[in-house]
């Protein structure tokens, strides 16, 4: 998606509660995505939790919208598991094909480290892994586009 688009998308979903039961976890992952990517707060904490208790499959988009508004019944390690529980010895044959698991958990495992509240001393050696981290991540802009526009929404509920 464009920037305008993905804008678009957040301004339009602000009526998620209006939106069919079935249809919700899915609007709701994009877009929760795209106020990652605009940097834009998430407004629809209702229908997050509304269609977190409406369905039973796992959505990472969903899980981590709700980790960072601090839902208490999220837990990081419920989030890990679901996502560790999807790979299979089918999957995980090459990186390419877990190439998603690898990146949710590489997007958890930051936002986890940046959810702790590190100490203004331990700022420096923090921010050093988190750019080799990215640096992990090679040539993908498209994921490292994904990880920074985390990264900011997880700095920004630090300020």
């Amino acid at each position: 998606m464009r920037s305008g688009e993905v804008i678009r998308l957040a301004e339009q979903i602000q009526g998620v509660n209006n939106i069919d039961k079935l249809w919700r976890p899915s609007v709701l992952s994009f877009a929760i995505e795209s106020t990652w990517t605009s940097g834009m707060e998430i407004t629809f904490k209702n229908g997050i939790e509304a269609t977190a208790t409406n369905t039973s499959s796992f959505n990472f988009n969903i899980a981590l919208g709700k980790l960072l508004n601090g839902d208490d019944d999220t837990d990081v390690e419920e989030v890990r598991a679901a996502i560790t529980g999807s790979l299979t010895k089918a999957n995980t044959s090459s990186l390419s094909a877990c190439h998603s698991q690898l990146l949710q958990l590489h997007i958890l495992h930051e936002a986890e480290k940046l959810m702790t509240s590190p100490q203004p001393a331990d700022m420096v050696s923090l921010f050093d892994m988190l750019d080799k981290r990215l640096e992990i991540l090679g040539s993908s802009v498209s994921d490292k586009q994904l990880v920074l526009c985390i990264r900011r929404k997880l700095m920004s509920n630090l300020m």
